[in-house]
């Protein structure tokens, strides 16, 4: 028999309320386990381990960090987060140095910006007060 998760599991994983989880069930973003038919109503509703991971990457949702007082295995925790570390941390880096790139940029045109305005007197002086883009659209 597959080990399944109780809500009341699922709650403690994600650290969200059994309440939460159950809305996450009833519009049908969580998955339940189908149950028999021979099983009564009042059956506890079960959650397959592979669904809850499947919700959780969807929704880029992660565990609360303290496994031990959830009643959590340390170790499974820490192997998900090692497997997450290892997935995300690449696209971390490269959005920071895709951040700093843009940073650069926009220092660079902020300098530009600031050396045209300074320029803008200037040319007004040279031009008798008259912007070039004035004349050149005719005006004057």
């Amino acid at each position: 028999m597959k080990p399944y998760l109780t809500l009341l599991d699922v709650s403690r994983i994600t650290g969200r309320s059994v309440r939460t989880v159950r809305r996450w069930i009833a519009e049908n973003r969580l998955k339940t386990s189908p149950r028999e038919q021979h099983e009564p109503a009042n059956t506890p509703t079960l959650i397959d381990p592979q669904e809850l991971e499947r919700f959780l990457a969807l929704t880029h949702r992660l565990v609360q960090a303290n496994p031990s007082a959830q009643g959590l295995d340390p170790a499974l925790v820490e192997e998900a987060y090692a497997r997450l570390s290892a997935e995300f941390l690449p696209i971390i880096q490269e959005l920071r140095h895709d951040l700093n790139t843009v940073q650069a940029q926009l220092e660079e045109l902020h300098r530009e910006n600031q050396s045209l305005k300074d320029r803008l007197p200037a040319v007004a002086a040279k031009t008798g007060g008259f912007s070039p883009w004035r004349k050149l659209l005719g005006v004057e």
